[in-house]
């Protein structure tokens, strides 16, 4: 016993515990290949179930894939790339992983002639971002997202184009928090809150801020927006009338999204 102890611990106690552990290896040795047995069973009931489950989600996304490309297409000629082509390849592995058995990928082509390719290969910036906006506008009722970031949406786009990406970024807004980095006076004239931001410079140093405009500094902005540095009575005419429709355009948003809930 004293030699048991002197090796296992140096107590009674210790002795007694690594009989038991010895005890329990035993045990699982002469029950391995019913332990094995019993846990290959489960891995298959259990691998049964998920590919279920990838199957089911796999028919999901066929169907949406048929539907989602014509909505895209024609947000995205709402957002100034008139001749776009939009699809959805999806591709299917052996086996089921953590997204299913599918391998999703967006093809596009912005430009007539043009075969589709891969979205991460062949958009610009500006591209990327009206075509973000296009796709968050389509699936915005089932996205969870709380904030969007598009940032200088409006490279590359002008006049009516323009309007029409600032309709829809507010249409976006109504389930989204929504952050716009722009340039262009007809989005600016949509924002519930307009930030401008600046550099100063104090004793020597510069640096910069962000500042929210009141109403009044909003439309010289947006007057600064259409006519540069010096803003005339007519810029100013113009900026208002800019913010008088966006104003109308919000208050018809929220007279259809009544109408929706009731």
């Amino acid at each position: 016993m004293q030699r048991l102890k002197k090796k296992y611990g140096g107590t009674l106690e210790a002795v007694l515990e690594r009989r038991n552990g010895l005890e329990n290896k035993l045990s699982f040795t002469e029950q391995f290949e019913q332990t094995i047995a019993t846990k290959q069973k489960e891995a298959a009931a259990i691998r049964s179930d998920l590919d279920q489950k990838a199957l089911k989600l796999s028919k999901s996304r066929h169907e949406l894939a048929r539907t989602l490309g014509p909505q895209i297409i024609t947000e995205l000629k709402e957002l100034g790339i008139e001749h776009a082509s939009f699809n959805v390849e999806i591709g299917s592995s052996e086996t089921s992983g953590p997204r299913g058995i599918d391998m999703v990928e967006f093809y596009i082509s912005a430009n007539a002639g043009e075969s589709p390719k891969p979205l991460v290969r062949v958009a610009s910036g500006g591209e990327i971002s009206r075509i973000m906006l296009a796709l968050k506008s389509v699936l915005a009722k089932n996205d969870r997202l709380p904030l969007l970031v598009f940032d200088e949406i409006d490279i590359g786009i002008s006049g009516r184009v323009a309007q029409k990406v600032g309709h829809a970024m507010k249409r976006l807004a109504r389930d989204h928090q929504i952050i716009s980095i722009t340039h262009l006076a007809q989005i600016a004239a949509f924002a519930d809150a307009h930030y401008l931001a600046e550099k100063q410079t104090t004793k020597g140093t510069t640096a910069s801020r962000l500042r929210q405009l009141t109403v009044a500094e909003h439309a010289e902005e947006v007057a600064r927006l259409i006519s540069g540095d010096t803003v005339s009575e007519s810029s100013l005419d113009n900026a208002r009338v800019l913010i008088e429709e966006a104003s109308q355009s919000q208050k018809s948003l929220r007279k259809k999204k009544a109408a929706i809930a009731r």
